[in-house]
C-alpha cells in the first residue's frame, strides 16, 4: 500500500468512513448472492436509508463535542426521527408521508389511502391517467408546473463533504477552492439538520416518561 493509500485507510478507520465498505457499492445481484438480500440494511438502502444516514453523519460532524454514535449504532426509534434531506435539498417527485402534517401539505397530493391504481392496465394508460390526475391536483392547489428541465434528478448522495470535514478536523491541508466551498456548504446543511434533530429529540423528551425516553432513545440521552 502506498503512503497516500495508507493515510486514507487510517483516516477511514479513525473517523469511521463505513460508507466506503464494498457492500455499499455492490450491485443488487451481488449482494443477493453474498447476503441473501439486496443489502444488509434492506432493499431501501439507496432509495431511503442512505439519505437519512448521510444527513445524520453530517450532524455528527458539525456537533463533535456531543459525541454522537455512528448511524449503524442507532436504535430503530432513533432512526425514525432523523431529519430528512428535504430540509436542505429540493425534494424529489415522491416521498413517504410519515410525519405529522405531510399528508395534507400543500404542493403534494393528499395521502388519504383512497386513490388506487389498476395494475392490470398498460403503462401507457397508467401514465396518461396519472398525469391527468396530477394536472387536476395542481389546478386545484394553484400550483404551476415547473419549466422544462427545471426539476432535480434524484442522484445518489456523495459522501465527499463528510470526508472533507474530517480532513479539516485532523488539520489536513484543504487545497482547492472547491473543497473549501464544499466544506462551507456542508456546515450550513449540517446546522439546519442539527436543529431539526435536536428539536425532534426535545419534543420526544417532553412527550414521554423519562424511563420510556431512555429506552427508546438511548443514544440521544446526551442531547440536551
Amino acid at each position: 500500500m502506498s503512503g497516500k493509500g495508507k493515510e486514507a485507510s487510517d483516516l477511514a478507520n479513525k473517523y469511521g468512513w463505513w460508507w466506503k465498505d464494498a457492500k455499499y457499492h455492490r450491485t443488487r445481484e451481488e449482494n443477493m448472492k453474498i447476503w441473501g438480500m439486496p443489502h444488509p440494511l434492506g432493499a431501501n438502502w439507496k432509495n431511503v436509508i442512505e439519505r437519512f444516514a448521510w444527513g445524520y453523519e453530517l450532524i455528527r460532524r458539525v456537533n463533535r463535542k456531543v459525541n454522537l454514535p455512528s448511524f449503524g449504532r442507532l436504535a430503530d426509534f432513533e432512526r425514525q426521527i432523523l431529519p430528512s434531506l428535504e430540509d436542505v435539498f429540493r425534494p424529489g417527485p415522491f416521498r413517504n408521508a410519515l410525519r405529522e402534517g405531510q399528508g395534507t401539505e400543500d404542493g403534494w397530493t393528499r395521502s388519504d389511502a383512497l386513490l388506487q391504481w389498476n395494475l392490470n392496465c398498460s403503462d401507457a394508460e397508467l401514465s396518461a391517467s396519472f398525469l391527468q390526475y396530477i394536472h387536476g391536483v395542481r389546478f386545484t392547489q394553484g400550483v404551476k408546473p415547473p419549466k422544462k428541465n427545471q426539476g432535480r434528478k434524484n442522484r445518489p448522495v456523495s459522501w465527499r463533504s463528510h470526508e472533507l470535514l474530517d480532513l479539516q478536523e485532523c488539520e489536513t491541508q484543504i487545497c482547492s477552492d472547491s473543497e473549501r466551498s464544499a466544506i462551507s456548504v456542508a456546515k450550513k446543511q449540517g446546522k439546519i439538520l442539527s436543529r431539526k434533530l435536536f428539536d425532534a429529540v426535545q419534543k420526544e423528551r417532553q412527550r414521554l416518561d423519562p424511563w420510556l425516553f431512555s429506552e427508546m432513545y438511548p443514544n440521544f440521552l446526551i442531547i440536551v
